[in-house]
């Protein structure tokens, strides 16, 4: 095959320059991913692998150039009984594929829930074959990602078990299951469809250690016109749990023994109604449990909350959380529809809490962008599983086997800084601690 090399600037120019090239561009190339996805199907059918396919013709030489022409009656066996079990296998895996192809099944009507890192019995079920030596069936979800699919053994079946890894909610499962033979030689892929609800929802995480301003209702919001930007430390409270400490108030502990801190005073007061937004982006499961605790902590419906790939806020703990659920599915959306939420909040609303996520994305140009256009005062949480100081360098990695723990602090703080460079106030909150970091 000659090399061939693709100058990206003289191809983008020539379809500038000839339109009509471009069109044609583009209709080999959807014709070329449509013969592709044709070819990657037929093979899926194909009870072949490419061992499998690679065997076959190295068994037959072996049977007709040594089994046969000098007489060596072990490669002639090896060569026969290696062939043998090819076909049988083929046989077998195409019946058991046959078998559950053409089987009604009927997928339980019930709704399973879920948390991530949970797992539960789903109702489906696989026949356990009388040749079952012969077969290996393995099942896959290809709708939802992100569930790890066992199968254990009870009496003539196989009993599906989902474990959740992210949360996700979806209203049809898409299930692959693979059918082959122990060594590899043999597989084929059957791909079932079933109308069933599955709502896995994030881990809930150490709630009760959460910082008590996530919890707060904010019925005071701005500061009064005299005072701080921030609002004057001029009111007194209990500590709580990821309450800085240059608030507390050190004087009155040494008297009373009782840990108080301050509190910004706010004296102005337009709405009582909490607005909550969840950003959706890579990285978002740890804040995804944070706004889950918040969300399940509201006692009244005097909140709003909208994710991405929501149609409109709700004011509904259980309609919140299926939000929250199905906003893995805009990850790639991230903050897209920010922009709408901030223009139907309620006239007089001046806060907005903001679930972030960890890992940096598109999202970040979204959110700091309205930020920036819009008055509202926000406060922003990123939910996180634990964070270095840094990274380990390549010789530590080379030498020690260490592997690489994301995310680093240098990481974070840049997330940090850039959305708190907006007037923002930013929480960055472990997940499995509930203690609030400190990133200045």
């Amino acid at each position: 095959m000659l090399p061939i090399k693709l100058d990206v600037a003289k191809f983008a120019y020539v379809c500038r320059r000839f339109p009509l090239a471009a069109g044609w561009s583009a209709i080999i190339g959807a014709l070329a991913n449509r013969f592709v996805n044709i070819g990657r199907q037929l093979w899926n059918k194909t009870p072949l692998t490419l061992t499998g396919a690679f065997a076959i013709p190295l068994l037959i030489w072996l049977a007709a150039s040594i089994g046969l022409g000098r007489q060596d009656r072990v490669v002639l066996s090896i060569a026969a009984i290696g062939l043998a079990w090819i076909c049988l296998a083929m046989l077998t895996v195409s019946v058991a594929a046959i078998w559950i192809w053409f089987r009604k099944h009927k997928g339980p009507a019930n709704t399973i829930s879920l948390n991530a890192g949970e797992s539960a019995f789903t109702g489906f079920t696989v026949s356990r074959f009388p040749w079952g030596i012969f077969l290996q069936i393995r099942i896959e979800w290809i709708n939802p990602r992100g569930v790890e699919i066992s199968l254990d053994p009870q009496g003539g079946q196989l009993l599906e078990r989902a474990t959740a890894v992210q949360r996700t909610l979806v209203e049809r499962v898409v299930r692959r299951i693979h059918i082959g033979d122990p060594f590899g030689l043999v597989a084929v892929c059957v791909d079932l469809v079933a109308d069933q609800r599955i709502v896995v929802l994030p881990t809930s995480g150490e709630i009760a250690r959460f910082p008590t301003t996530f919890f707060n209702n904010p019925t005071d919001v701005t500061p009064h016109p005299s005072g701080n930007s921030e609002g004057d430390l001029a009111e007194f409270r209990r500590y709580g749990a990821g309450d800085p400490l240059k608030r507390i108030v050190w004087k009155a502990f040494a008297r009373t023994r009782q840990v108080i801190v301050r509190n910004p005073e706010k004296a102005n007061s337009p709405t009582t109604k909490r607005h909550m937004y969840f950003v959706a982006g890579a990285g978002d499961e740890a804040t995804a449990s944070i706004a889950r605790g918040v969300l399940e902590h509201q006692t009244r419906e005097d909140f709003l909350f909208a994710a991405d790939g929501s149609e409109s806020p709700i004011s509904t703990v259980t309609e919140g959380l299926e939000y929250l659920a199905r906003s893995e599915q805009f990850r790639e959306q991230g903050a897209e529809g920010l922009e709408r939420f901030f223009k139907i909040m309620e006239p007089g609303a001046s806060c907005c809490v903001l679930f972030l996520p960890l890992q940096a994305g598109t999202w970040v140009d979204r959110v700091v962008d309205q930020l920036y256009r819009s008055s509202v005062q926000c406060q922003v949480i990123i939910g996180t599983d634990g964070i270095t100081e840094r990274c380990p360098s390549f010789a530590s990695r080379l030498v020690w086997k260490c592997r690489p723990v994301w995310p680093d602090k240098n990481h974070v703080r840049q997330i940090h800084d850039r959305v708190a460079a907006t007037g923002a106030s930013v929480c960055v909150v472990d997940r499995s601690t509930g203690e609030q970091l400190d990133f200045g």
